[in-house]
């Protein structure tokens, strides 16, 4: 795991962590985790087939092969010729949005788009976050479909936009990513996610960022990445990744520093420069 997630982090400072950068290509995302049960990650990508014409209707395919219920099919080839725009409009699509397989492919796709900034601005107008929010909540038991999102929403709020952040927080990332991290305790690779997309929405010393990272304590967070990092001890990456995510939120809020340490927190978590991240970053 820490020489996958190595591709999209970069070096931490000794003070405030910086957003990680953007994931870059769409084969450096985490595969599926071992212990994801079937029912929680749909059908296997072998499944996900060329799409139908738009000009023949799912459902007719489908009752002319006897199926009375639409059978969506995306693949990565077809989804690599949309825009954004596009992308954001098929996953709200009625046909595709009940549909795992179909929304991992996009969320995957959106996530290579938006290590651009101006497509992560034109997402951002476009109400990507509500989308992605409302996604997480749809599809909450697919640790699949969690880790493409948290991986949208990391690129989203990555760079210099606060305003961006703004928005993830005010559509309800923050809670969906904590939500996310509870119901699926057992998956090392989400909870790492997790951990980069809370430090990318809550990172920032502009005048809504103590209120981004206050949102975050008000919710539990620190609770939950105390856990994670108990119940994963073994995985050092995430080990740094969630101390990091914890000196971030704490920073020198007492009352914050006494809830982690309340929920267990090992002391050493909070000292900066006690695990600082020794990945690089790398684009391409």
């Amino acid at each position: 795991m820490d020489a996958l997630m190595s591709k999209i982090c970069c070096c931490l400072p000794k003070k405030e962590e910086p957003p990680f950068t953007p994931l870059t290509s769409s084969d450096e995302l985490m595969s599926e985790p071992a212990e994801a049960p079937p029912e929680a990650t749909g059908n296997s990508k072998a499944d996900v087939v060329a799409p139908v014409s738009p000009d023949v209707g799912v459902r007719q395919v489908s009752a002319a092969q006897g199926s009375a219920e639409p059978s969506p099919s995306l693949s990565p080839a077809d989804l690599a010729l949309l825009s954004a725009d596009q992308l954001l409009n098929r996953i709200k699509d009625p046909v595709y949005a009940a549909h795992a397989p179909s929304i991992e492919l996009c969320l995957k796709q959106l996530r290579v788009l938006c290590r651009d900034d101006r497509t992560c601005d034109q997402c951002d107008k476009g109400g990507a976050n509500d989308t992605i929010v409302a996604i997480m909540h749809d599809h909450a038991q697919s640790v699949t479909v969690l880790i493409q999102s948290c991986a949208v929403l990391i690129n989203l709020c990555a760079g210099d936009s606060f305003e961006r952040r703004d928005h993830a927080a005010m559509a309800g990332a923050l809670p969906a990513i904590a939500d996310a991290m509870r119901k699926h305790i057992g998956s090392p690779i989400l909870q790492e996610m997790s951990f980069v997309a809370l430090q990318n929405i809550c990172f920032g010393n502009d005048s809504n960022g103590a209120d981004r990272k206050a949102k975050a304590v008000e919710i539990g967070v620190l609770k939950d990445i105390v856990q994670a990092m108990t119940k994963h001890s073994d995985v050092d990456s995430l080990v740094e990744q969630g101390s990091s995510t914890l000196r971030l939120l704490v920073g020198k809020d007492k009352s914050a520093k006494q809830k982690a340490l309340d929920a267990g927190a090992n002391p050493k978590w909070l000292k900066t420069g006690g695990f600082l991240s020794r990945r690089l970053s790398k684009s391409g």
